[in-house]
């Protein structure tokens, strides 16, 4: 055998050999479970309590627990008047504004859900125009919220920053999981007093070496499995089933000594001062933690209520979804993504908490407290709409989530079912069979109809004959209300239309039919409307069938 035959065949082995061990790792790698990254990207279910990453932005404040450090936020402004004081996710450079006739205030309370339903680029503000007695104002959302905040920190928030010379024209409130999830104790936590902010015990306290060794050495755990998840997906061997089952490997690895290094933070914290856990409170059984954390956190929105009724501010409370609350949503989506985990370690609190919540809000509710229940907006959605195994949404939730608290706000009920007013006249006087000619044109008084109760107006008697002959055509949809908006209504949730007052002059003439939109200087429902027809026609002819119902008082 000739050198060259002997290195092609020494190397047709190793190849084969490769080969054998690829396909074998890429049988055994599902087994495994997932890769750094994904591992990274879900919440540690062990059980185990964590010292959060995000805590270098953080820093202590006198009144609200921790604020953040405006010049630790990366791409914050940190010399724009809400960031100075601690609350970075603004859009406005703004936090103390004049009261004014023309401008609405939006103060957002609440943890990081609320926080990001209140950032600029969810664009919250486009949500509230829409509200009839929002509209022609502009409208100014400053976030008051922070990652992990939970009651009272809204109410000293609130109260604050109004000492402070503050002026807010609307104050909405999204909360609920942290209240319950983040207050309730397990039995090896240390016994920090529940309505201190979260992690307070180590937040503060006496210098202790081990501690900042052990902070350190987490941190250091962390990087390291962060460091090895890039190097894997931004290697052209990332794909390969060996290299995969590598990182799996020391993933796990690294998992392992952060799970170890977070239980002795556990224990370090059994032995805290009084200033770091703060006072005695005991339970003789979970359920009783649990009324209590409910308890304070309905008395809570209620001392907000009073604040802001003495101010002379509209308060609003929503109880934001939570995907750990039985029947919240199908959850098909969202265990395929791993974002639903059978042992995650908040989910007894919020399966337990949950319907306390529910039940203490509608106590709010009789009491005059304008609290709106959010947690089942999501029952007939199956689609994913969860970003992580906790709490947050991705940004379709997040436009649901805003667009339910903005018609939860709408003026009014759903009463008739047809948007005239108490005149009984259709489109404003404008004559409906001109919007099939072209522009339309107001009618004459001179040269009316009534038909089904509405009173119509036109140019002239053909028009009106003409209107006679056939008038389901010429009718506008869906009782004249905007076709958008009626196609995002919930009836079966309580959420109703708003009564956006639709523009009879923005319309659409969509297969042989009329169809109108709300408008004003904010926002075009038209535009939104067009870029689907088909399907906003389906999902507006699935509510208006439910309204006839609600109208008819069934």
């Amino acid at each position: 055998m000739t050198r060259l035959r002997r290195l092609s065949f020494v190397a047709a082995t190793v190849v084969l050999v490769l080969l054998t061990v690829e396909i074998g790792a890429r049988i055994l790698l599902p087994r495994l479970g997932p890769s750094p990254s994904r591992a990274i990207a879900l919440d540690n279910p062990s059980g185990t309590r964590t010292v959060p990453s995000w805590r270098g932005n953080q820093v202590l404040h006198p009144y609200l627990g921790f604020v953040v450090d405006p010049h630790q936020w990366p791409g914050g402004d940190p010399s724009s008047e809400p960031s100075r004081y601690g609350f970075p996710f603004n859009s406005s450079a703004q936090l103390f504004f004049e009261p004014s006739n023309d401008r609405l205030i939006v103060a957002v309370l609440g943890g990081s859900v609320a926080s990001i339903a209140a950032h600029g680029s969810y664009d919250l503000e486009r949500e509230l125009v829409q509200v009839a007695r929002f509209q022609d104002r502009e409208i100014v959302v400053l976030s008051l919220a922070t990652g992990s905040y939970k009651q009272p920190q809204q109410l000293m928030s609130l109260t604050y920053l109004l000492a402070l010379g503050a002026h807010f024209d609307l104050v909405l409130n999204l909360d609920g999981f942290n209240e319950v999830a983040l207050s309730a104790r397990a039995p090896e936590d240390p016994e920090l007093f529940p309505f201190y902010p979260r992690d307070w015990d180590q937040r503060v306290g006496e210098p202790n070496p081990r501690r900042s060794q052990v902070v350190a050495e987490l941190s250091w755990q962390r990087e390291r499995r962060r460091r090895l998840a890039r190097q894997i997906d931004r290697s052209v061997w990332g794909h390969s089933g060996l290299v995969r089952v590598y990182g799996v490997a020391r993933d796990r690895g690294f998992s392992r000594r952060i799970v170890e290094l977070e239980s002795e933070m556990r224990s370090l914290s059994r032995s805290a001062s009084w200033s770091q856990l703060g006072p005695e409170r005991s339970y003789s059984e979970p359920e009783a933690m649990l009324d209590d954390l409910v308890e304070v956190w309905a008395e809570s929105s209620r001392q907000i209520d009073h604040l802001c009724r003495r101010q002379g501010i509209e308060y609003h409370h929503f109880l934001q979804p939570n995907q750990y609350d039985p029947g919240n949503k199908p959850l098909a989506a969202e265990r395929e993504a791993g974002f639903f985990v059978e042992n995650y370690r908040f989910r007894r609190f919020v399966e337990q908490g949950y319907p306390r919540l529910r039940q203490a809000g509608e106590q709010l509710r009789r009491e005059g407290v304008a609290f709106s229940d959010l947690s089942t907006i999501f029952a007939q959605h199956e689609e994913l709409l969860y970003a992580d195994r906790c709490c947050h949404l991705n940004e379709r939730g997040n436009r649901m989530l805003k667009r339910a608290m903005a018609e939860s706000l709408a003026e009014g009920d759903f009463q008739r079912p047809e948007n005239v007013g108490d005149s009984g006249l259709a489109l404003e006087g404008f004559d409906p069979t001109t919007y099939f000619e072209g522009p339309p044109r107001r009618g004459s008084s001179a040269v009316a109809a009534e038909f089904d109760g509405l009173h119509y107006r036109f140019v002239d008697e053909e028009h009106r004959r003409r209107f006679l002959r056939d008038p389901a055509r010429y009718r506008p949809r869906f009782g004249g209300w905007c076709a958008y908006w009626m196609g995002t209504a919930r009836p079966q949730a309580g959420i109703l239309p708003g009564r956006y007052p639709v523009d009879p002059e923005n319309f659409v003439i969509h297969e042989d039919r009329l169809y109108l939109f709300f408008r004003n200087q904010h926002f075009d429902a038209r535009g939104q409307w067009l870029e689907d027809p088909d399907r906003h026609v389906r999902e507006a002819e699935r509510t208006w069938r439910r309204l006839q119902g609600v109208a008819a008082g069934g």
